[in-house]
């Protein structure tokens, strides 16, 4: 009886902690997405920030940073994709815009 009743509350417990994990605003899934990055943990860095996309679809900045990502490991297309979504959200020109020439230059749609 009392185990059940200590294994009831674990997990209360860890279900609460798991609606914790999932109620993070904007701004706190973008700082997990750049410590992923800053780690060099590109995957990881990826998922979280398409799971902000998804919250989300209007970051810029997690547009820029997952398209500059991509660009990273080799994806220019779909850095393409992302960082013109990143231009149109209007995120900083002083970032995206060289970034996007260059992948503009990779992909070959620069002419």
């Amino acid at each position: 009886m009392i185990r059940t009743r200590i294994a009831t509350a674990a997990l209360v417990v860890l279900a609460g902690l798991s609606l914790v994990g999932c109620s993070k605003d904007e701004a706190g899934m973008l700082a997990d997405a750049k410590a992923r990055i800053e780690k060099r943990d590109t995957a990881g860095a990826e998922i979280e920030l398409k799971n902000l996309l998804q919250k989300h679809p209007k970051s810029g900045e997690a547009r820029f940073l997952l398209g500059q990502s991509m660009f990273r490991r080799g994806d220019a297309a779909g850095a393409l994709i992302e960082l013109e979504r990143a231009f149109e959200a209007r995120f900083d020109d002083n970032q995206v815009v060289p970034l996007l020439a260059q992948v503009l230059v990779v992909t070959g749609k620069n002419r």
